[in-house]
């Protein structure tokens, strides 16, 4: 079983630990022979004692780790001559535990001791008592789609203890095969053509990079934009020869405070929302003093880092408040294709390698409280071929990991008992089902404000094949593709738009904040807006509802980017070839 995070208590840990040892080694009846004795089984102090220094680490508790080290000297086992260390994986520590568990209930089916084991009886009650409670909660949930199709269910059911976190009960009608229409967009706010754009995470103020040396910030009114403030970035210079620096990166932190931008050379620019600039941050490696532009700069949830990773597959830690260099790490052993990784808490975060596995690390200090240093506490096994994206729910804690060579989708859950879910598995196609076979442009979770289980997996691929998949069990929520049901549509005029067709590519895909709808690009430009809260889809198959498009007047532009703001209110849509557009969209 395999832990990327642990949240299980330390103390609880021990305890049922120290319970299970001294079960063992309590003296039986003559006539009872224990399971124990038919084994050769020690465990040492300093055994012990590292793995629970291992399980302090992986847990995030770098303090405690550090000040028990110091007292048990478990490091003294990890010399390079033991074979041990480099076979104990993380988790190990839970691992042996639960394996105590069932060695006790085994235990327990050959000899009568059921009265002695109080400890192991209340966890496994309590165990017990979840799983039912999880069943119950999944026959309250819609129907889930098997071999391409729902059962009928019972009109206007709804679980009356689904109430969203606010008090907000569900709508009953929501439960219902609804009824829709497909409106028409227009009239967009118009903007300079942009290669990437990014919202301030509270107000109506967009950050736009173009491809000629500035990045543009505008405040939105009513009646459109209101104030302009222009971010200019120096050209690149080779020689005596002077290059274009298009700018491929732009980020809000956060708070709100900075939005940073970066052009091809890979310089980090900090910039105050009124268009001051604060700082200005090389990325040029330490290791080969090269610099690439940036695939990406995350944040973590509070702002208080954030990390980059260049083109070439170089990772650094920043100190997301004054954007200070922190750390680099680089993968030793490169692959074919471009790392990727997501944070995991405030302190703890995922990369892809070259290897095609994952590995979990730390951020923690390091004597001193200015020094930080980064950690790898943990690795997965990943998949088959080159990961290509990684993302996290911070509702279900559930990491979903894609590679587009073979498609292959797997979730990650600390809690289960396999290394990973495997979803869209071509090998057991299912009838009707249309599981992905071109590169998936889009994986996103479906959080929801009042969701207490965000388990709920989009991805969409370049064809057009849009999978909703219940993250624990694997199942297809939803399954079907938006270019081949004209279904999916309903025009409330006459003249129907040009709009996809069987040959259309979905080049972009974004989420909207409410986890409600989904805004797809197409290579012509167009953008579609689309309904995908499951428990809308019931009684159907094979349709997803197309609830807005743009078309785009310009079919030979190129769509680069879709952006929602923080409210769901206003959709952007980055071009090449022609003005971007920032659509506003009324419906929550």
């Amino acid at each position: 079983m395999v832990h990327f995070l642990i949240l299980q208590p330390l103390s609880e840990s021990l305890l049922l630990w120290l319970a299970l040892v001294y079960r063992c080694s309590s003296p039986l009846p003559e006539t009872q022979t224990p399971l124990l004795s038919l084994l050769s089984m020690s465990l040492t102090s300093v055994e012990l004692n590292y793995l629970v220094w291992r399980y302090l680490q992986e847990s995030g508790f770098e303090l405690a780790a550090y000040a028990f080290e110091r007292n048990s000297k478990c490091l003294d086992y990890a010399h390079p001559l033991n074979r041990a260390v480099d076979m104990l994986q993380p988790g190990c520590l839970p691992n042996l535990v639960q394996k105590g568990i069932l060695y006790a209930l085994l235990e327990e089916s050959v000899v009568d001791k059921l009265k002695a084991l109080t400890l192991v009886e209340a966890v496994l009650s309590d165990q017990k008592a979840q799983e039912e409670a999880r069943v119950k909660l999944q026959q309250t949930e819609p129907k889930k789609i098997l071999n391409g199709s729902a059962p009928a269910e019972t009109e206007g059911s709804v679980d009356s203890n689904s109430a969203s976190a606010d008090g907000d009960e569900m709508d009953v009608e929501e439960t219902q095969d609804i009824s829709f229409s497909t409106s028409i967009l227009s009239s967009p706010v118009r903007c300079l053509p942009s290669l990437v754009a990014a919202w301030h995470p509270s107000t109506a103020v967009i950050a736009l990079g173009s491809n000629d040396l500035t990045a543009v910030i505008h405040a939105l009114n009513s009646s459109g934009i209101a104030e302009s403030v222009t971010l200019n970035h120096p050209p690149v210079l080779d020689g005596e020869t002077s290059l274009p620096n298009p700018i491929s990166m732009v980020s809000w932190d956060p708070q709100g405070t900075m939005v940073v931008t970066s052009g091809i050379n890979g310089e980090l620019r900090a910039w105050s929302p009124d268009g001051r600039l604060k700082n200005v941050a090389n990325s040029m490696s330490d290791l080969d003093h090269t610099a690439g532009a940036l695939n990406s700069l995350l944040w973590n949830h509070r702002g208080l880092l954030a990390f980059t990773i260049d083109v070439n597959n170089t990772f650094r830690l920043w100190d997301g408040t004054t954007l200070s260099f922190i750390q680099e790490v680089r993968d030793t052993e490169p692959g074919p294709a471009d790392i990727c990784g997501c944070w995991l808490g405030d302190k703890k975060f995922a990369l892809s390698t070259g290897k095609n596995t994952i590995k979990i690390y730390s951020v923690g200090l390091s004597g001193n409280a200015e020094d930080m240093t980064v950690v790898c506490v943990g690795q997965l096994g990943g998949h088959s071929n080159p990961i290509t994206n990684l993302c996290f729910s911070a509702t279900s804690r559930l990491l979903a990991s894609l590679s587009d060579t073979d498609y292959s989708i797997k979730v990650w859950n600390s809690q289960s008992s396999q290394d990973a879910l495997e979803l869209n598995i071509v090998a057991e196609k299912v009838p009707d089902l249309h599981y992905h076979t071109s590169p998936v442009i889009g994986l996103h979770w479906l959080n929801r404000p009042g969701d207490v289980q965000g388990i709920e997996l989009l991805s969409i691929s370049m064809d057009g094949a849009v999978n909703i998949w219940d993250a624990f069990t694997g199942d297809l929520l939803v399954s079907a593709n938006v270019f081949q049901n004209p279904d999916n549509f309903a025009f409330e005029t006459e003249q129907e738009p040009e709009l996809l067709t069987k040959n259309s590519l979905i080049f972009a895909t974004a989420i909207s904040p409410n986890g409600k709808f989904l805004a797809i690009g197409d290579d012509s430009g167009n953008v579609s807006i689309w309904d995908v809260l499951v428990s809308r889809y019931v009684n159907t198959k094979d349709l997803l509802r197309c609830v807005a498009v743009f078309p785009t007047p310009d079919k030979e532009a190129g769509i680069c980017e879709l952006v929602w703001d923080h409210s769901g209110k206003y959709l952007t849509a980055c071009y090449q070839g022609t003005e971007s557009a920032i659509l506003e969209w009324l419906q929550t």
